[in-house]
């Protein structure tokens, strides 16, 4: 079994394909020493987009289930760029192997993930929030907004190298 020799952040040099440093992880192994690469997050300029919605994924973060929404961006010089925007859930993650197990979200209607599909879905004001599913954006062509997260998760400011893009807003259905 191969254990980590500890992280060490590299500049790229011509042979990486991405301009911005990576993380490589030493790996020990029999005859010889293996790096393993730490892909980068994706970093495009803020502005709006077209992109296609690809699906949801619901996970628990930081012991709160989160429903993040990802998208291909399918116009300009970052077309295939993948970017996604999370939501807070509520509901549980009943833990275990096999059927029954699992995350299962609640759609509240107090929350950013209802309100956002509702907008962008011209739903009636009295739509009950547990009829509303994403799955009426897979697939669809959409008008997005990225923003760049330049603070971490306790505030401090990230280096240039470690910031990244993500959805801050999605505007509405173009196409599908």
């Amino acid at each position: 079994m191969t254990e980590p020799l500890g992280k060490t952040q590299v500049t790229a040099g011509p042979g990486f394909s991405h301009p911005a440093p990576v993380a490589l992880y030493p790996v020990r192994t029999d005859q010889y020493l293996e790096f393993d690469v730490e892909a980068a997050k994706p970093l495009v300029p803020d502005a709006t987009y077209l992109a296609i919605c690809l699906g949801c994924d619901v996970r628990p973060t930081f012991n709160v289930l989160k429903a993040y929404l990802r998208f291909r961006i399918s116009e300009g010089p970052h077309q295939g760029t993948e970017l996604y925007r999370a939501y807070r859930m509520q509901g549980r993650f009943i833990p275990g192997k096999g059927p029954g197990s699992g995350p299962r979200p609640k759609l509240k209607r107090s929350g950013d993930f209802f309100r956002m599909l509702s907008r962008v879905l011209n739903l009636p004001l009295n739509t009950k929030a547990h009829r509303v599913s994403y799955r009426e954006l897979n697939g669809k062509l959409c008008r997005i907004t990225t923003r760049t997260v330049k603070r971490d998760s306790k505030q401090q400011a990230l280096l240039m190298h470690e910031r990244y893009s993500v959805i801050h807003d999605v505007i509405g259905i173009e196409a599908g």
